[in-house]
């Protein structure tokens, strides 16, 4: 797999715009409450104050502020390492 950074801008709204431009796509998020976190970003659910992400834990989704968002990586599938799979 490869993995980006995806710069984050100061405000509330170039984060939304960030996550909504990547919706369905595996990222690691840094969360100021959560801290590291892996999963699939899911629209639905998603609105102007939180967004959905579905994790491979116990709790299975977590909902997220997108003010308390601090690093956003995407990742990427390569033929020689593959994307791990969430269900």
């Amino acid at each position: 797999m490869i993995l980006r950074e995806i710069v984050l801008g100061p405000t509330e709204e170039n984060k939304r715009e960030i996550i909504y431009g990547n919706f369905g796509r595996q990222v690691i998020v840094k969360d100021i409450h959560e801290g590291l976190c892996h999963g699939v970003l899911l629209e639905e659910g998603s609105d102007k104050e939180v967004y959905q992400m579905k994790i491979e834990d116990a709790r299975g989704r977590r909902q997220l502020h997108y003010n308390d968002l601090l690093q956003l990586i995407a990742l990427y599938s390569d033929r020689r390492f593959p994307l791990p799979k969430i269900r």
